[in-house]
């Protein structure tokens, strides 16, 4: 594990870091290496695994996993079943759903 910085904290499920300022419901997962900073929401059961980073405005809810090296910030939504995986950035105003059928 890594030295915990001042004005964050490690999230209990997962163990992925968390700044005082961001929301992460109880519900979600925040793996070990991932971050969640500024005024990002991780809530629902929504899972971020690896070297996730959500920051700005982000929201990631519903049973959204997302993998890899991925930053999403500004006032992106992923929710719903939506899997994302990879190096991708989303920002801005970018809304992903998914639902299963």
């Amino acid at each position: 594990m890594t030295e915990e910085r001042k004005g964050w904290h490690r999230h209990p499920n997962g163990g992925g870091l968390v700044q005082d300022t961001a929301f992460v419901a109880d519900t979600a997962f925040v793996g070990e290496g991932a971050q969640v900073y500024g005024n990002a929401t991780v809530r629902d059961h929504a899972k971020i695994y690896d070297n996730v980073k959500i920051f700005g405005n982000a929201t990631i809810c519903g049973n959204a996993q997302i993998h890899g090296d991925m930053q999403i910030g500004g006032d992106a939504e992923i929710g719903g079943d939506a899997v994302l995986s990879g190096d991708a950035k989303f920002g801005g105003d970018t809304v992903i759903r998914f639902t299963r059928l």
